[in-house]
């Protein structure tokens, strides 16, 4: 077996990182890999993630969510919703 059997739901809160990923993923052909914008909780709802400049060196990976009162508003989701 290949690993192509299966089904990958990839999350990324942050825009512009989603589409990284989803880049990255249709060029690495992954058909079987679905990318969402939309960040992991412990319930169902939407949070605001702030924007940053991609230009400008920063740790984007770092980001503490679910504290913000403004940015862009995302879908929360659970693991196993």
């Amino acid at each position: 077996m290949d690993g192509r059997a299966g089904v990958v739901h990839a999350i990324e809160p942050q825009r512009i990182l989603c589409q990284t990923l989803a880049g990255n993923v249709a060029l690495s052909s992954l058909s079987q890999v679905h990318c969402h914008q939309a960040a992991a909780g412990d319930k169902e709802g939407t949070i605001f993630v702030p924007t940053f400049d991609f230009t400008k060196p920063n740790n984007f990976g770092a980001l503490e969510l679910g504290k913000y009162e403004a940015g862009e508003r995302v879908r929360l989701m659970t693991i196993d919703g």
